[in-house]
């Protein structure tokens, strides 16, 4: 008795970047999960911004827009908050009008687009 399988073989495209921040709910969409920071500063737990130095660094600039304005990234790397593999902190400065009325935000790196979620007023 012989058993054979045929296996298919197909190429798969891989990325060193593929961003994504996280969201309360943990479906990837609605309100980003936000770490608090001082002086009109949010920093937002994200996965997939590629690899790090041996500091922890993003060896790829991190960009982040909030209400359609980039903001300044102050922080990308590994988080110093989660005990995870993987899971990277973004601190951005956050204009005031945008920390009073909320906005949404995205990041970009590696030329790829994380998903975009809200930012809650403070």
């Amino acid at each position: 008795f012989e058993i054979r399988r045929v296996v298919e073989i197909r190429a798969v495209p891989l990325t060193l970047t593929s961003p994504g921040l996280f969201s309360v709910d943990q479906t990837g969409q609605g309100t980003a999960v936000t770490l608090p920071a001082r002086g009109g500063r949010i920093g937002l737990l994200a996965t997939g911004l590629g690899p790090v130095t041996e500091d922890g660094l993003t060896t790829r600039a991190c960009r982040a827009w909030v209400a359609g304005r980039e903001a300044r990234v102050e922080y990308a790397g590994l988080s110093k908050q989660a005990d995870s593999c993987g899971v990277y902190e973004v601190v951005i400065s956050v204009p005031r009008d945008i920390c009073a009325n909320g906005g949404l935000v995205h990041l970009l790196i590696g030329g790829r687009r994380s998903n975009t979620l809200l930012i809650p007023a403070q």
